[in-house]
């Protein structure tokens, strides 16, 4: 089964501006942005979790967003 978020975009960007969400939730919600067929604009994304945490943050995410593992 191929699962896909719509509107990753605006969904990850709600989720980073909510509180309650952690780093991990975001890298989870980042992973699936990775791997859409519609490709959300990474800069204002990545913008938006340097505000929220850091450069540090980002990068954290990022990697753990890369190394998630999806069922095919």
């Amino acid at each position: 089964m191929i699962c896909e978020l719509m509107d990753c975009e605006k969904c990850i960007l709600e989720e980073i501006d909510n509180k309650e969400s952690k780093r991990n939730d975001i890298a989870m919600t980042y992973a699936f942005c990775i791997s859409s067929r519609e490709k959300p604009n990474f800069g204002k994304i990545n913008r938006a979790i340097v505000q929220r945490w850091s450069r540090s943050g980002l990068d954290y995410i990022k990697r753990r967003a890369w190394r998630q593992e999806f069922p095919e």
